[in-house]
């Protein structure tokens, strides 16, 4: 009953404050342009993100003077995130300042014991557990970053990622957890309708950055495997797979094609190569690429609930098939108008 009224909070704090950051942006100048890599006519208020993190913290406080103080390290370590993002929408930060400032977030995190654990228990196994960990959340940090691309789309991925992650920590009773993330959800959904509905505001890349990084470090926290079925590793990766799947294809064609050369240049690229923008140029518009996106990760979610309720090896890789074949048919349908 109480996790209703934590959500419900969230929900209304997010819901009224961004009205109060609406106005801030306006009253500071802290607005996006548009520009050739933007879809919107117009100056846009840039700080829907603060909205979002201030409700969150405000009601994982009340949340946790109850529950503890677990994942003291997580808030503080996407506290950093967020403000540097927050200085960034201010007063654009180089590519290389924004990946250190992940770089020491994330190894804060990992410092804390917040890692991967499947390899072995020796040195190269533990070495590699914290790199896989550190690759992770700073390329999920970016991932998330780069599906801000149109009205929604972001809060709407959020949402349901985080969506199915608290229907798994109910399965494994992770309460704590499971609390945290409904209160995610929550802050979330009280942004959505300013930015989808309203088209007043955008999160910003505080608000994108701090919910790739919060989402991926969830993820590592979360015990989805259980060790008679260790392809439950592979849930977390179907749950953010249109994230993965877009930085994942649009780093290989600017890689490919020569539009970058190196990471840092792959980090300061802005381009309209991504999934959710050429789905809206084959026919979809904003809005229709926004709710397919949507339908694709509720299907994948979908995969990953069946995944993990799943007891046969067999199953699983159907399940496994059926995602990969899938975002084949997406590729082969967002890539073949471009070859004409």
């Amino acid at each position: 009953m109480m996790i209703a009224v934590y959500s419900a909070l969230a929900f209304l704090l997010s819901f009224f404050l961004t009205y109060l950051c609406e106005w801030l942006s306006w009253r500071f100048k802290v607005l996006d342009h548009p520009g050739n890599d933007t879809i919107h006519s117009h100056s846009t208020p840039l700080l829907g993100g603060l909205a979002i993190y201030l409700s969150f913290m405000l009601t994982v406080f009340f949340l946790l003077k109850e529950g503890g103080r677990p994942y003291t390290s997580l808030f503080f370590a996407a506290t950093i995130i967020f403000i540097s993002g927050l200085i960034d929408d201010i007063r654009p930060l180089s590519s290389i300042v924004r990946l250190l400032i992940q770089i020491i977030a994330a190894s804060i995190i990992i410092k804390d014991g917040i890692c991967f654990t499947f390899l072995s228990n020796n040195v190269v196994g533990i070495f590699g557990n914290y790199f896989l960990s550190l690759f992770w959340i700073v390329g999920m940090t970016n991932a998330f970053n780069y599906l801000d691309g149109l009205n929604g789309l972001l809060a709407g991925v959020s949402i349901i990622s985080a969506g199915f992650f608290f229907i798994f920590t109910h399965l494994t009773k992770q309460v704590i957890l499971g609390d945290i993330l409904v209160i995610f959800i929550g802050s979330c959904f009280g942004f959505f309708p300013h930015n989808f509905f309203r088209n007043k505001i955008f999160m910003g890349n505080a608000g994108s950055y701090w919910i790739g990084f919060m989402l991926s470090v969830l993820a590592i926290i979360g015990d989805w495997i259980v060790e008679s079925n260790p392809i439950d590793m592979i849930i977390p990766i179907l749950i953010f797979a249109v994230p993965i799947y877009d930085i994942a294809t649009t780093t290989l064609e600017r890689f490919i094609f020569k539009k970058i050369r190196n990471i840092v240049e792959l980090f300061e690229y802005r381009g309209k190569d991504h999934f959710h923008y050429r789905l809206s140029q084959i026919g979809l518009g904003n809005k229709g690429a926004v709710f397919f996106i949507f339908l694709v990760c509720i299907l994948l979610g979908l995969n990953a609930l069946l995944l993990k309720l799943s007891s046969s090896m067999l199953n699983a890789g159907i399940i496994l098939s059926s995602s990969i074949i899938f975002f084949i048919l997406i590729s082969l349908l967002i890539i073949t108008p471009y070859q004409k």
